[in-house]
């Protein structure tokens, strides 16, 4: 019964190998990807996407190609997510789904600024509406007084990395932007998160947004992974609500023993509940997902449900907390497992407090987010039938070299070329088919 809950449901995340991060001297091998598939059986993927492999030497985030963020936007259908190629490509495009051709980026807008621009386009949640109006966020340098912070006179006058708020019309022009400094003091920032996200030197990493969506009533929740959760007018501009934080004063309390600690992914479901993952921190060294309903009205909040898998570790950086109805996918981000092995858990299914599946990847490869979803690519993947024990490839325009694989365990041993193939043994066969080139080539597996 759970099986056929689950059947039909697809996963989109994207990948990364940390190797580099987490062990400087042995590089990687493995390049950034972006992979819709099947949660019953992950591999091999529906579809994907690759960074370049030929460079994808490891670093940090913009020294090679990385691919995160993906999503289907609710608004339009298309597929999103956030493409790094170094000297080529830094932004978020859209992909109609049916073609998986490119229609849309935010690779070139203007933002003019007084300040000095880190990066006009952040690699965090990248949101459409149902106007065509796009949500980003950006960075940019600003000077605060960080004393209230560090206790020190010297930081009195300090530069802090700042991340604006920012909506885009379908022309790209600006038509909305939030600068976190108006509304929030300096000494909102949990100081000693200052070295647990990335560090820029002498520059305060002092928000560090990793989330900001629509809420169900049009206007904006934000998670600063620095300072707290929240929900922004849209109209005004002002904060309707601070969930946790310093600011005692004006916050919804969180309910007691269900904080979240450094977290990523804050949405609000249809059902009008809320999700965050909480990464843990040092004194909390576990990851999870929460789900709170937020009395916006009353002020109150109470927590409605909560996974921690068992494992005694909390996660440095990524993650999400994803849920239909009953069935939820946790991806555990960047953590650090007590066992080094080849392969090692990323994520789990659960169908309330049940484990429904398990995803698995390469040691010290990460998703940034997993999101379900029903789109299975068919409109592009090769279709294969069986006649008189040859498996034949169909056409599909724009498809191109044809690749035939033996799937065993997790491994796709390549066996033949061509649109179709004689097997000599029995086994499980799939094909893989190109479509495009250059940023936007990708690879379509046979229904």
């Amino acid at each position: 019964m759970i099986k056929k809950k689950i059947q039909d449901i697809n996963l989109l995340l994207t990948t990364k190998d940390f190797l580099p991060v987490m062990k400087p001297k042995e590089g990687t091998k493995l390049t950034s990807t972006v992979q819709l598939v099947k949660a019953t059986a992950p591999f091999p993927p529906l579809w994907f996407q690759m960074g370049d492999i030929t460079k994808d030497a490891g670093g940090n985030f913009i020294e090679t190609s990385f691919l995160l963020d993906a999503r289907i936007q609710e608004s339009n259908g298309n597929l999103t997510y956030f493409s790094s190629h170094p000297n080529a490509y830094y932004g978020s495009v859209s992909l109609d789904t049916a073609s998986l051709q490119p229609v849309d980026s935010t690779y070139t807008y203007e933002n003019k600024s007084t300040d000095t621009i880190r990066g006009k386009i952040d690699l965090h949640d990248y949101q459409v509406d149902k106007n065509g109006n796009k949500l980003i966020t950006n960075q940019v340098q600003r000077q605060i007084n960080a004393k209230c912070l560090s206790g020190l006179d010297k930081d009195t006058i300090r530069i802090a990395l700042v991340n604006d708020i920012i909506i885009l019309n379908k022309y790209d022009s600006i038509i909305f932007k939030w600068n976190p400094l108006d509304h929030f003091t300096p000494c909102e920032m949990i100081w000693e998160y200052k070295d647990a996200s990335l560090s820029y030197g002498d520059v305060i990493n002092w928000s560090h947004v990793n989330s900001v969506r629509f809420a169900n009533d049009g206007n904006l929740i934000y998670s600063f992974r620095h300072i707290g959760l929240g929900k922004i007018d849209i109209k005004t501009g002002a904060i309707l609500w601070k969930f946790g934080g310093k600011d005692s004063t004006h916050a919804i309390p969180v309910p007691a023993n269900a904080g979240y600690y450094l977290q990523h992914d804050f949405m609000q479901r249809k059902d009008g509940l809320y999700s965050v993952f909480s990464n843990g921190d040092q004194k909390h060294d576990y990851f999870e997902g929460l789900v709170y309903n937020i009395d916006e009205i009353n002020k109150k909040a109470t927590l409605v449900n909560r996974y921690r898998p068992q494992i005694d570790t909390f996660s440095k950086a990524l993650g999400s907390y994803d849920c239909l109805g009953d069935i939820c996918i946790i991806d555990f981000g960047m953590y650090f497992p007590s066992k080094v092995e080849a392969l090692q858990e990323m994520a789990h299914m659960t169908d309330g407090d049940k484990i429904v599946a398990k995803l698995s990847a390469p040691t010290y490869n990460y998703s940034y987010q997993i999101h379900q979803t029903k789109w299975a690519a068919l409109q592009r993947r090769p279709k294969v039938t069986l006649k008189k024990n040859i498996l034949i490839s169909d056409n599909k325009p724009g498809l191109y070299d044809y690749t035939w694989y033996k799937i065993e365990d997790t491994n796709a041993i390549p066996v033949a070329i061509g649109n179709s193939f004689t097997p000599s043994v029995s086994g499980k066969y799939v094909v893989e088919a190109i479509q495009g080139n250059g940023l936007f080539k990708s690879y379509l597996i046979s229904v």
